[in-house]
C-alpha cells in the first residue's frame, strides 16, 4: 500500500515550483491511475468498456457492512439499467454483454477491490450480497489501507488476461495471462503466462479467429484510452501497460472488457526487451520542454549507440537516438486516437 499522501504533497510541492514529474506520471495523471476511480467514474462510457462499478465509502462499510452491500447491490443495478437494455425491451441501449449477463439462477459475483494498492491480495471476488460484507470489512480491516472508499464492480467472466505494453502510444508487445484458480476466501491464486498458441488452444478453444477478433477488439480500445490520458495530462505518456479481460462467446466471436490501466513502474513479467524500449521512451519525454542540449545531445547518441549494439539493430532506444537526432519518433506510425470518432468498423464498441 502506498502512503499516499505525504508522496503528494512532496510532489505537488515541487511541481509548483516548476519541477516536471516524468516518472511515473504528471501527480494528477499518477494519482487518477492509483486511486481507480476512473472505474467508477468512466463505466458509462461504452467504448471504454468498463463493467459497471460503484464506489462506497469506508465509515458505511464499518459502520454496518451488511447495509454498505445492500446499498452497493442496489447502486450496481441502477447503473446496469441505465448502460444495458432490459431483457425483452427495446429501450435503445445496448444489449448486456455474454460475459455480465446472468445465465439461468446464477447469483451475480462481483470484484471488491481497493485503490493504491497492486496485491492480488486487495481484489476480492465475491457471490451475493453476504459474500459481499464480509469482502468489504475485511477489506477495510487491512491495517496497511488509507484509502477512504472501496470499489466494487461488476464481475466480467473472462477466458483469460491480455497484457499489453503500450509505448510512445504504440502497442509493442502482448503477454497472454491468467490464474490458475480463486480459493474459498475469494482471492486470486497462482499466475499463470502463456505464449499465444498455446493461449489459443488452452482458453479460447482453438478458436484462432476469435483470438484474431479479441485483439482486434484490444487495440481499438487501446485507441480509445489513449484519448482519455490526453484528457488527464497534455504532457508525454511515454508508456504504460493496460490489462483486457478476454472472452470467447462463440465460434470466431469474443469479448473485450478494461480491467486495468498501469501507470510506469508497472511489470514487464520478466520480458527482457522491455525495459529498455519503456525507459528509453521515457528519458526522450524527459527533453520535452526544453530539448536537450548540443551535449546532451550527443551523450544520448553515444549511449544509444553502445545499447542498440548489445540490444541488437531493433534495440527500443531508438525512441532516444531519434530524439537526439531531432527526428520525429512517431513518423509513419499510426494515429493513436485512431478509429475511436466514427468508426463502424465490424467490431463495434459493445465487444
Amino acid at each position: 500500500m502506498v502512503d499516499q499522501s505525504m508522496y503528494f504533497d512532496a510532489v505537488r510541492t515541487f511541481e509548483a515550483a516548476g519541477v516536471c514529474t516524468r516518472f511515473p506520471h504528471p501527480s494528477q495523471l499518477y494519482r487518477t491511475l492509483l486511486a481507480k476511480d476512473w472505474q467508477p467514474s468512466l463505466c458509462l462510457v461504452p467504448n471504454l468498456r468498463i463493467p459497471p462499478a460503484v464506489l462506497v465509502n469506508r465509515a458505511t462499510i464499518c459502520a454496518s457492512p451488511s447495509h454498505a452491500a445492500s446499498l452497493v447491490i442496489n447502486a450496481l443495478s441502477a447503473v446496469r439499467a441505465s448502460r444495458y437494455e432490459s431483457p425483452g425491451k427495446k429501450e435503445g441501449k445496448r444489449e448486456e454483454p455474454e460475459a455480465l449477463r446472468l445465465q439461468g439462477d446464477e447469483v451475480r459475483q462481483g470484484v471488491a477491490k481497493l485503490g493504491f494498492a497492486w496485491e492480488a491480495a486487495h481484489v476480492r471476488i465475491f457471490r451475493g450480497e453476504h459474500q459481499l460484507a464480509i469482502a468489504l470489512i475485511e477489506l477495510c480491516n487491512n491495517p496497511s489501507v488509507t484509502t477512504s472508499s472501496v470499489i466494487v464492480q461488476d464481475f466480467a467472466k473472462n477466458d483469460f488476461e491480455l497484457r499489453l505494453f503500450v509505448i510512445e502510444g504504440r502497442i509493442v508487445h502482448k503477454v497472454y495471462t491468467n490464474f490458475a484458480w480463486v480459493d474459498r476466501d475469494g482471492y486470486l491464486r497462482e499466475f499463470v503466462m502463456k505464449g499465444r498458441a498455446e493461449a489459443v488452444r488452452s482458453w479460447m478453444s482453438g478458436d484462432e479467429e476469435a483470438m484474431a477478433l479479441a485483439e482486434r477488439k484490444a487495440k481499438k480500445l487501446v485507441s480509445a484510452w489513449l484519448c482519455w490520458f490526453r484528457t488527464q495530462s497534455v504532457e508525454a505518456l511515454p508508456a504504460l501497460r493496460m490489462d483486457i479481460l478476454i472472452k470467447r462467446v462463440g465460434a470466431g466471436a469474443a469479448e473485450v472488457f478494461t480491467l486495468e490501466l498501469t501507470e510506469l513502474g508497472f511489470s514487464m513479467l520478466g520480458v527482457d526487451s522491455l525495459p529498455p524500449q519503456v525507459f528509453g521512451a521515457l528519458l526522450t519525454s524527459c527533453f520535452d520542454d526544453t530539448g536537450p542540449t548540443t551535449e546532451e545531445a550527443r551523450r544520448l547518441n553515444d549511449g544509444t549507440k553502445r545499447l542498440i549494439a548489445v540490444g541488437g539493430a531493433d534495440g527500443g532506444w531508438r525512441c532516444a537516438h531519434d530524439a537526439a537526432q531531432g527526428k520525429d519518433a512517431t513518423a509513419g506510425e499510426h494515429t493513436p486516437a485512431e478509429g475511436v470518432e466514427g468508426d463502424e468498423g465490424d467490431e463495434g464498441d459493445e465487444g
